[in-house]
């Protein structure tokens, strides 16, 4: 799965994969703007352009998204499991 998101497009790749990195590892999500960082990812694939890589604002609403989402399917399953159980 890496790969093919990586490969099929860089900015989706790293839209799934930099919230991840930066919560898993107590980031701040300024790092996505630090200038090596950026130039980190460049050099390790040198196709990717600056444009590629989103900014902290890009992954901010990319966790938001992402947690309304889940709240919205933890809440359609908690009214499912209730609506089972009082039959």
């Amino acid at each position: 799965m890496t790969t093919m998101l990586w490969q099929r497009d860089n900015q989706v790749g790293l839209l799934v994969f930099l919230p991840s990195f930066l919560l898993s590892f107590f980031q701040p999500l300024s790092v996505v703007d630090w200038p090596s960082f950026r130039s980190l990812l460049k050099f390790q694939r040198p196709s990717t352009k600056e444009a590629d890589i989103p900014h902290r604002t890009t992954v901010t609403q990319t966790i938001l998204a992402t947690a309304e989402c889940v709240k919205e399917a933890a809440d359609q399953e908690a009214v499912s499991g209730a609506q089972l159980s009082s039959r």
